[in-house]
C-alpha cells in the first residue's frame, strides 16, 4: 500500500513539471521590429516600428513589396500603449528581441527621455546592448523611414556602421542603453548619445529609387554627440569635439589624424592607435582639480611634405604636432561641455568621488554649480612607432 502511495506521489510530481512552453508563439504570428523611433506627441508619444518585409529580403527579383522594409506608427500616453496600439493596424504581434538601433527625436529628447526609457529597461523581451541615437534636426520617424544604400535593412546599416566607425573613426561614439542608463541614474557624471541625422532632400529618403542613384538625394549619417543633463537634451558636440571627448573616455582602436607638415607645406596623415586615457582628481587649495593624462602611439600613413620620416630628427616634431592636435580636441571637447553647456560627461565628480571621497561628500550637493569653474590640466604622450616602408615623399615636386 505504501508502495503505491509512494508511486503515485512520484507520478504527480512529475506531471507537475511538464509545464509546457506557456508563452510559445507562432512565427507566423510575430513580425520582427529591428528598430524604435520615439517621438513626442502632444499627450503623449508617437512609436514608429521598423519591421522586415521577409518576402522582400528573401526576394532575388522582383516582389510585390516596394521597400525591403515597412515604418508602422502608434500613438499613446505612454510607450508601452503607442506599441500596443501599432497592433491593430499589424494584425500581428511586434517581436522585439532583434532591436539594433533606438532612435529618440530633438524634440523628445529636449523635454526629456527618462519616462519613454522606463518602457525600454524594463520589458522583458528586450535586450539592452542595442544602441541608442538621437535624431539631430528632425523627428525619429523621418529617420527610420530612409532607405540605405548598399544594406536592405536600415537599421541593421545604422548598426554595422558604428560598430566599423568605433574601431576606424574618433568622431562617434557607440552609446548602448545599459550605458546611458547608467550614466543617466548615477552621481558625478551626465550623459551622452550618438547623433544621427537625415542630410538631402528628405522627402525623398524612403523611395527605393532613392538608394538606386549612384549619388543618392538623402541618406541618414552620423554626427557629433549629444549632451544630456540628467535626461534632458541641452547641446551638440560637433565631430572635433566628439573626437576630443572619445580620445578620453574610450580606448580607442584606430582613427587619423592630419597635421600640418613642420615647415614647406602639406599635410602628414597619421593613424593614431592603443590611445589609452585615464582621470585624476586632487585637491588645489581646498578646492577639487582635474588631471587627464592621454597616451598614443601613431603610425605615419602619408607625407605630402619634403621630410625625411626615416631620419630620427624629423619624427620629435612630429609627435610635438601630434600631441598637440590630441590636446587640442580634448580641450575644445572639456570647454564644450564644461563651461558652455554647463555638464559633466567626463565623469569628473565619480573621479573626484574616487580618488577625494572626502571631499566629495562636502561638495557633491553643489557639483553642477562648480564644474564650469573647475580647473582641467591635460597632458598628452604621443609616440610615432612606424612610418611605413618609403624613406622619402613620392611627389617629386616636394624635394
Amino acid at each position: 500500500m505504501r508502495r503505491r502511495l509512494l508511486l503515485g506521489c512520484v507520478l504527480v510530481l512529475s506531471l507537475l513539471s511538464l509545464t509546457g512552453c506557456w508563452n510559445r508563439r507562432e512565427l507566423n504570428e510575430l513580425t520582427v521590429v529591428v528598430a524604435l523611433g520615439i517621438d513626442k506627441a502632444k499627450d503623449g508619444y508617437i512609436v514608429s516600428a521598423q519591421l522586415v518585409n521577409a518576402q522582400e529580403i528573401a526576394a532575388k527579383g522582383g516582389s510585390g513589396y516596394a521597400t525591403p522594409i515597412t515604418v508602422y506608427q502608434g500613438k499613446g500616453a505612454t510607450v508601452f500603449e503607442a506599441l500596443r496600439r501599432m497592433t491593430t493596424e499589424i494584425n500581428r504581434r511586434l517581436y522585439l528581441s532583434h532591436i539594433r538601433v533606438v532612435v529618440l527625436g530633438e524634440e523628445l529628447a529636449r523635454q526629456g527621455i527618462g519616462d519613454a526609457l522606463d518602457f525600454l529597461s524594463r520589458d522583458h523581451e528586450l535586450r539592452t546592448d542595442f544602441y541608442m541615437l538621437v535624431a539631430r534636426g528632425s523627428s525619429a520617424e523621418k529617420v527610420l523611414s530612409a532607405l540605405a544604400p548598399l544594406e536592405k535593412i536600415p537599421a541593421n546599416k545604422m548598426f554595422s556602421a558604428l560598430q566599423v566607425m568605433k574601431e576606424n573613426w574618433a568622431g562617434v561614439m557607440e552609446i548602448t542603453l545599459d550605458e546611458l542608463l547608467a550614466d543617466m541614474l548615477s552621481e558625478g557624471i551626465d550623459p551622452v548619445a550618438t547623433g544621427i541625422r537625415l542630410t538631402g532632400k528628405s522627402e525623398a529618403a524612403g523611395n527605393k529609387s532613392n538608394v538606386q542613384k549612384s549619388k543618392p538625394d538623402a541618406v541618414i549619417q552620423y554626427d557629433g554627440m549629444a549632451v544630456f543633463r540628467e535626461d534632458r537634451l541641452i547641446g551638440w558636440l560637433n565631430e572635433e569635439e566628439s573626437t576630443g571627448f572619445n580620445y578620453v573616455m574610450r580606448s580607442l582602436e584606430s582613427t587619423i589624424v592630419s597635421l600640418a607638415c613642420p615647415e614647406g607645406g602639406g599635410k602628414v596623415g597619421m593613424e593614431l592607435q592603443r590611445v589609452q586615457s585615464s582621470i585624476h582628481a586632487r585637491v588645489q587649495e581646498g578646492a577639487p582639480a582635474i588631471g587627464i593624462h592621454v597616451k598614443a602611439e601613431a603610425n605615419i600613413g602619408d607625407v605630402e611634405c619634403p621630410m625625411k620620416v626615416m631620419e630620427l630628427q624629423n619624427v620629435p616634431p612630429l609627435e610635438e604636432k601630434l600631441e598637440e592636435a590630441i590636446r587640442s580636441s580634448v580641450q575644445a571637447a572639456v570647454t564644450k561641455s564644461k563651461t558652455r553647456l554647463k555638464t559633466d560627461i567626463f565623469g569628473f565628480g565619480r573621479a573626484v568621488h574616487r580618488d577625494q571621497p572626502k571631499l566629495w561628500k562636502q561638495i557633491k550637493g553643489s557639483w553642477d554649480e562648480r564644474v564650469p569653474g573647475l580647473p582641467v590640466e591635460i597632458q598628452v604622450d604621443a609616440k610615432i612607432r612606424r612610418v611605413g616602408t618609403v624613406t622619402d615623399p613620392v611627389n617629386p615636386r616636394k624635394e
